[in-house]
């Protein structure tokens, strides 16, 4: 008896045991689960941060063309992510294992996997079978496809707002700074390049060329015809898909190599990638040859052109001297039949299909560089090939053709940037493209003038309450426009003031609880540079210099900053004495003119800063657009009220830049 209860009690220590050893798995379980939703929130939250990182410096660097990239991104992010979203269906569902079932069959093995599968209550349909680690292969491949795709397209945008930038820097450098430049050495072929660009563009020697209008900005259009052109290549077209899938059906032998030849197929493949994409590159650079003379002859020029008695221009143009309008090659007829081309599309071997064949070629070429450094990841992540391919003949076998792959990729925004050049001028030349940067520029430079006048303005008034003690009158005047206002708003103004006043015999409000109150209501993103006009009007409006405001003042305060939103406090008699007043302060000779060195000092402290071209720029604007004329006060008057018409109808409220 004694041992039926020594075994009675070794069976309950036995399920004690069992029973503590699942609570821990469970609670380990449990563990896992929260890690893994923590690991997920985390790359979420990652991703969104970057995201809008992203989307921010493109806003603040006034790129906002390139946002149609993101959003292309976006698109196909969404569709490789449904397709890894529906392989995965496939398999927990059941479909590959009951595919794998009518088409293999099953072997004992898995027969036995399924059956110890349900003995312990998971799911049969999620069992090995040979379609479902299939389709996990493919699950993991399409994933790092994804990710190859968000590097490639990563390093394109990065590649585009970099060539914008020096577009735009090329294009604040005047002739005689560059001038400057050649006769230095200093100039770069690029800067000649988009200099000569550009004075064909300007200068068209077919007088049918697009022409642009007043305002334009070379860097900006060409900007324009990139984005749109990396755009199109990330956005891969239905056509694009067929072509990609016909491709893939030549691969089907590649399957059943051995390890020795699938390295031999990876190395073959990344060196043909690599010699389409030299032949490519060459192939692009030689059809934007055809478009300038050289760096020496545009150098020539520009160093020579400001010489008396120099009449020369600055080279002669290949493509210039081939007939403008010519019939289609022989190949092209065979095709289409005989049609009349311009010369540049006769450049291309398929005339004027070749720009459109030429753009499929590259996405072709970029696409499958993505695809082979996305299987050469998975074949050096994977267990399986490193067993079979990469321990026996070493790493060499998977690194080498990665190498080469990826710095043949990373040439493609190179050949990007000088294909969307040379589809962007001459004959190639974009109305539209033209039209829509001509508006944002347009746009642009007119915020940048309402920034400044807004700017100006709020010098007018602080000049003008600190003279002959003004400071007095600009109360009364705040006050009457208060008493004028509905019971409600006046009350309003009153509660803003209590709920951030200090008590006391008379309530007066610090200077650190008017900062509180900008950031309350947010006044710091309505009103350009807050801070600071609130550290100016303290020091006028505080007579006591004790820190602190009376109800009066802080009305007077109060409409000062939200004057741009508040119709009544304008007054255009008093606008126009104040900004005399201000003219006569800048003009500090007394001569009865503005010099831009003077307009430049008073611009002092305006965010950003105000640069010696633009300046140039302003003073030529002001002059009613003649350039080293200097100011009169009712060009200056005239000025302002065209910015501030021009501001009411075409810049969106609220989205001033701030200073």
């Amino acid at each position: 008896m004694s041992r039926c209860r020594n075994d009675s009690v070794d069976v309950g220590q036995e399920d004690g045991d069992h029973n503590h050893n699942a609570a821990e798995h469970a609670s380990l379980l449990n563990h896992v689960t929260i890690a893994i939703l923590g690991c997920i929130l985390i790359l979420t939250l990652i991703f969104e941060v970057a995201h809008e990182t992203i989307i921010e410096t493109l806003k603040e660097k006034h790129l906002h063309h390139a946002l149609e990239i993101i959003n292309a991104v976006n698109k196909e992010m969404t569709i490789l992510g449904f397709i890894s979203l529906l392989l995965f269906a496939m398999t927990r569902l059941g479909f590959t294992m009951q595919a794998s079932d009518n088409l293999l069959g099953q072997t004992e093995l898995e027969k036995i996997g399924i059956e110890e599968i349900k003995e312990e209550g998971g799911n049969p349909y999620a069992a090995p079978t040979p379609l479902f680690e299939l389709f996990e292969q493919v699950h993991i491949t399409v994933f790092l496809l994804m990710v190859t795709f968000v590097g490639a397209i990563g390093l394109m945008l990065a590649a585009a707002v970099i060539a914008t930038s020096r577009w735009r820097r090329y294009e604040r450098v005047d002739f005689m700074e560059l001038q400057k430049k050649v006769e230095n050495g200093s100039v770069s072929t690029a800067h000649l390049n988009f200099w000569f660009l550009r004075y064909k563009f300007v200068n068209p020697s077919n007088p049918l060329f697009a022409h642009p209008n007043a305002g334009f900005s070379f860097g900006e259009y060409l900007s324009e015809r990139l984005t749109a052109l990396v755009v199109q290549l990330v956005e891969v077209s239905p056509s694009t898909w067929i072509v990609i899938m016909a491709l893939a059906l030549l691969v089907r032998p590649v399957l059943e190599f051995g390890p020795r030849d699938t390295v031999k197929f990876f190395l073959g493949l990344a060196g043909v990638l690599a010699f389409c994409t030299a032949l490519v590159y060459l192939y692009v650079s030689r059809l934007l040859s055809k478009l300038w003379p050289g760096s020496a002859a545009v150098a020539n020029h520009i160093q020579n052109v400001t010489k008396p008695g120099y009449h020369g221009g600055p080279g002669e143009v290949p493509i210039e001297a081939f007939d403008p309008v010519v019939k289609n090659n022989a190949f092209c007829a065979l095709i289409q039949g005989t049609k009349a081309i311009n010369c540049q599309e006769n450049l291309f071997l398929l005339g004027a299909r070749g720009p459109k064949v030429m753009q499929t070629v590259i996405q072709l070429l970029i696409f499958v560089h993505v695809v082979t450094i996305a299987c050469l990841a998975k074949m050096m992540l994977s267990g399986h090939s490193q067993h079979v391919i990469v321990e026996p003949m070493g790493y060499w076998t998977g690194y080498v053709p990665l190498v080469i792959v990826t710095v043949s990729l990373s040439v493609f925004p190179l050949i990007t940037a000088m294909f969307s050049i040379f589809t962007s001028v001459g004959y190639f030349a974009d109305n539209e493209a033209l039209r829509r940067s001509t508006e944002r520029i347009q746009r642009r430079k007119l915020a940048r003038y309402h920034q400044i006048l807004v700017f100006l303005q709020h010098k007018a008034n602080i000049f003008f309450a600190r003279q002959r003690n003004n400071i007095q009158d600009e109360i009364g005047r705040a006050k009457r426009v208060y008493e004028s206002l509905s019971a409600d708003t006046k009350r309003g103004y009153q509660d803003i003031f209590q709920a951030f006043s200090i008590n006391g015999k008379e309530p007066r409000i610090s200077l650190s609880n008017v900062f509180l109150m900008m950031k309350a209501f947010e006044l710091d993103k309505r009103v350009p540079d807050c801070r600071r006009k609130i550290n100016e009007w303290m020091a006028i409006l505080d007579t006591d210099k004790k820190g602190e405001l009376v109800f009066p003042q802080f009305v007077t305060l109060v409409q000062y900053l939200i004057q741009d939103d508040a119709p009544e406090m304008k007054n255009r008699a008093l606008e126009e004495q104040r900004l005399n007043d201000l003219f006569n302060a800048i003009d500090a000779d007394g001569d009865g003119f503005v010099t831009m060195e003077e307009l430049l000092d008073q611009l002092q402290g305006i965010r950003p800063p105000v640069w010696t071209n633009e300046a140039t720029e302003l003073m030529a604007d002001i002059a009613g657009g003649r350039y080293g004329e200097l100011v009169r006060p009712q060009q200056l008057f005239a000025w302002v009220h065209a910015t501030e018409e021009q501001a009411r109808t075409l810049l969106p409220q609220g989205h001033e830049p701030h200073h």
